[in-house]
């Protein structure tokens, strides 16, 4: 019996589901902990060193070069996609990519609706993401009866979603570019493309490779951490094996310290009882919640629903309304991305950042139990015959 309690534990902690329960575990406990001393806060704003007139923390250690590892680990994972997975086609990349253009779009137009005209406008991107690690897991939580289809269009939608909160990242929210560095990491990528293609790729290369563009990225004003991102799409796609052998490499580290990590330094928040209730009534937080709550399955229903209409994409043979619905559900689950853009937008205004990354919380739990309690409802088993 304790084999068998043991051995199911190690397997459950090889997943992926097991990834974003340790996620919920971090953030729950870095919000009480916050809560309880003021300490735990002024630790994570404690500088380390001072880098090109910049004081850095151990908050920006985390986000800024840590969290490079998990873009180079999702930069790869899209690249993937896109080549030899479920969007290596475009019959099948345009479902999840409609899905993934209306459950940004429609988010962002509700979370506008409710800020216009205040301050917190600039955070229109935050409700507009997915997080990958967070809904497999929910997935996971909620059963076996799940048809199939869902957990594939699922995948492949948070990835293009992921790819689409990059781009947002490094155009709106990123400081004043400056085109020279711009222009030279241009160049570099260019020249890292030609080399990796005709190298063997030993380690200290690609190494090197990721700390010039973090680097170049630094100088030139965009958030530096997309450097994995950008150093995953430069891998030639002859070189997958390499890939596949670092995205090994990384899957632990990011899972289970980086990640859990960014979760402790990024929800470290104070929520007073009337804090809580001044969150839940302010319009940055209405804009957040109903962003992700209604704008997400709104969105992504109805752009899969038209462009199925107009014959753009190409349906699994299994899917129902009910399939697209519980789709739209679970995307709403934001967290990761959705923290990381709350604190890209509101970087100067700590109060709203941290009403931005609870309300995040909030709307991503939500999100999860809703679509687990959908998928108890909903008949499945008839729908997978």
């Amino acid at each position: 019996m304790i084999y068998k309690i043991t051995s199911a534990f190690r397997s459950f902690a090889r997943g992926q589901q097991f990834a974003g329960v340790l996620l919920i575990g971090c953030t729950a406990f870095s919000i009480i902990l916050a809560n309880q001393s003021e300490n735990y806060i002024h630790f994570w704003e404690k500088t380390l060193i001072n880098f090109e007139g910049h004081d850095l923390n151990i908050h920006w250690l985390v986000n800024e070069l840590l969290m490079t590892f998990f873009f180079l680990l999702v930069g790869i994972e899209i690249k993937r996609e896109f080549t030899k997975g479920e969007l290596n086609t475009k019959k099948k990349a345009a479902l999840p990519i409609a899905g993934a253009i209306g459950g940004m779009l429609a988010p962002a137009i509700i979370y506008y609706i409710f800020t216009q005209h205040t301050n917190y406008t600039k955070g229109w991107a935050i409700p507009t993401a997915t997080d990958i690690a967070f809904t497999l897991t929910a997935l996971k939580l909620a059963g076996n009866k799940i048809p199939f289809y869902i957990k594939i269009v699922l995948t492949s939608l948070a990835v293009a979603d992921d790819l689409g909160a990059i781009l947002l990242i490094s155009v709106f929210y990123s400081s004043q570019l400056d085109y020279i560095y711009m222009g030279a990491l241009a160049l570099y990528l260019f020249f890292v493309h030609h080399k990796l293609k005709n190298l063997k790729l030993p380690i200290y290369i690609f190494s090197v490779s990721l700390f010039m563009i973090w680097l170049l990225l630094f100088k030139s004003g965009v958030h530096p951490s997309i450097a994995g991102v950008l150093l995953a799409f430069a891998l030639p796609a002859s070189k997958s094996a390499f890939a596949d052998r670092v995205e090994q490499l990384l899957s632990k580290p990011v899972n289970y310290f980086i990640m859990p990590l960014f979760a402790l330094a990024n929800t470290a928040i104070i929520i007073s009882g009337a804090g809580f209730m001044e969150v839940l009534n302010s319009p940055l937080a209405m804009g957040i919640i109903v962003g992700l709550l209604v704008g997400k399955p709104l969105g992504i229903i109805s752009f899969i629903y038209i462009s199925n209409k107009l014959k753009l994409i190409e349906m699994p043979q299994q899917a129902t309304f009910p399939g697209i619905a519980t789709i739209g559900i679970f995307a709403g689950i934001g967290f990761t991305m959705s923290i990381f853009v709350s604190i890209m937008a509101f970087e100067e205004d700590l109060i709203a950042k941290n009403m931005a990354i609870f309300s995040v919380v909030i709307a991503s739990v939500i999100c999860g139990l809703l679509g687990t309690l959908f998928v108890k409802i909903i008949p499945f088993t008839k729908l997978s015959k």
